[in-house]
């Protein structure tokens, strides 16, 4: 079934926070994501301890108080000191067809403007706390990345911070022989590899 999308009114307060702790509001909205049965990765929204053992901080986006969009920064040991950015990224389910907040009007593809906000604030919150390296990485089986790289140029046409792309996949996470840890990686500052052979 083709599912459009619809414009909420622009007369809507639409807002993006950070926090150093997982808010109510923001847990009621991973559960929601979790509970969605027609989420094929839904696992990856239960909440456990890995939600807070590794988080700097947590953004949300609500839509007059509704909780929308949710993601974390965190720094988990694999990445040698980078802050992976837009981790756990998700959207409420009643609003997947919705365009809100800066994407009214101009819905881009494979981006929504207000994730945007997330990148930004959660980059702010962690040169803050004195880290220099970030990333956002994602499983995309299109032909060299092109869905990543066309993400990236959206990013970048908004974001307060430059940004890049290595022209290969990158390992995020310990498993090598598992293809789903070999990402595309848009990254602030070294990509991974470079960090990782800067500690060779």
């Amino acid at each position: 079934m083709l599912r459009h999308n619809y414009k909420l009114s622009s007369e809507l307060t639409v807002e993006t926070k950070t926090y150093e702790t997982m808010t109510n509001e923001m847990a009621w909205l991973y559960e929601k994501v979790a509970a969605n049965p027609s989420n094929k990765k839904k696992d990856n929204y239960i909440l456990d301890d890995s939600f807070k053992r590794y988080a700097i901080c947590y953004s949300l986006t609500t839509v007059d108080n509704v909780p929308v969009l949710g993601s974390i920064a965190w720094n988990r040991p694999f990445y040698n000191g980078a802050v992976r950015i837009l981790s756990r990224y998700c959207i409420n389910p009643e609003y997947i067809t919705c365009e809100f907040g800066k994407g009214i009007g101009s819905f881009k593809r494979g981006i929504r403007l207000d994730m945007v906000d997330h990148i930004d604030q959660q980059v702010e919150y962690a040169l803050d706390k004195k880290y220099s390296n970030f990333f956002i990485s994602r499983e995309d089986k299109t032909l060299d990345g092109r869905r990543t790289k066309e993400i990236l140029l959206q990013i970048n046409k908004h974001s307060q911070h430059s940004w890049f792309i290595n022209y290969q996949k990158e390992l995020v996470c310990p498993d090598s022989k598992n293809d789903s840890c070999w990402q595309w990686v848009i990254y602030n500052n070294k990509s991974l590899t470079e960090i990782r052979n800067e500690n060779i």
